[in-house]
């Protein structure tokens, strides 16, 4: 068995202050710009901002899930199948504001959307008419119905990313051990580096290092609400990596076990 990458050594109260660093961060930055509000759908700003990582590719392209970060008050999550993310304390159905979602007339939903944010910003008394919104990309049409109610909206990926520069001691530590798992990831590609070997099946060992190492699949992931994860991909499609490394073969025969069941 070949020996894998230690964890870093983080309690659950060093999480928790980290998940409170990153919310702090966000706010100053709010603060200092004059944003009364955040409308997240990027998947790395909500990972950024509770650590938020369901369907990331599909988050990405479909933004389906959306935050509320306001200034001061509660965070409201919209879309997520998980109910224990780091400082919210309401989830919400979501207003679909993609044509998959939401089909191809999206005004309806475009203007319950800004309803609600307009009932946040009272309810939490940002401010009545003329309020800073700081929105990630959407439809076009979710800005206008923002607009026409006289909102000011501007880039929240600018926020956040503004937030982001300046890293707390165990941000730090974590990222140094996400280093440590791709290169030995790249490290074990390099071993099985043979002639005949595809470029798939050398891209499943860095994918299984990452599994094992407690990443996520970036591209089929989501929490059943149960605490347990859908690797749906895997079942629904018949992809399987095509080199198993002997550590990992038990697992993923228990994986099978434990999961295939919930998937409907």
């Amino acid at each position: 068995m070949v020996e894998l990458i230690p964890h870093p050594q983080i309690s659950g109260a060093q999480l928790q202050t980290l998940f409170d660093y990153r919310l702090n961060r966000i706010r100053s930055e709010m603060v200092r710009q004059g944003v009364s509000l955040c409308i997240l759908t990027n998947p790395i700003s909500l990972r950024y901002a509770i650590n938020f990582d369901e369907y990331q590719i599909f988050q990405s392209h479909i933004p389906t899930c959306y935050l509320f970060l306001p200034v001061e008050g509660p965070l409201i999550m919209h879309g997520a199948t998980s109910h224990s993310l780091p400082h919210v304390t309401e989830y919400r159905r979501p207003n679909f504001l993609t044509p998959f979602d939401g089909g191809l007339n999206l005004t309806a939903n475009c203007e319950q959307f800004s309803q609600s944010v307009m009932d946040l910003i009272q309810d939490n008394h940002l401010g009545d008419t003329g309020c800073t919104i700081a929105l990630e990309r959407v439809t076009p049409l979710a800005t206008q119905a923002l607009t026409d109610r006289n909102m000011r909206v501007i880039d929240a990926e600018c926020v956040i990313e503004s937030a982001k520069l300046i890293k707390s001691s165990t941000e730090i530590e974590c990222i140094k051990h996400s280093i440590s798992v791709a290169e030995y990831g790249i490290h074990l590609m390099h071993q099985n580096l043979q002639p005949g070997v595809t470029e798939n099946q050398l891209w499943s060992v860095l994918h299984q290092v990452n599994s094992d190492c407690g990443g996520k699949p970036n591209n089929v992931y989501s929490n059943d609400g149960h605490g347990k994860i859908k690797v749906w991909k895997i079942f629904c499609t018949g992809a399987r990596p095509s080199i198993i490394l002997p550590q990992h073969q038990h697992a993923i025969h228990k994986l099978a076990l434990d999961h295939i069941e919930r998937l409907d």
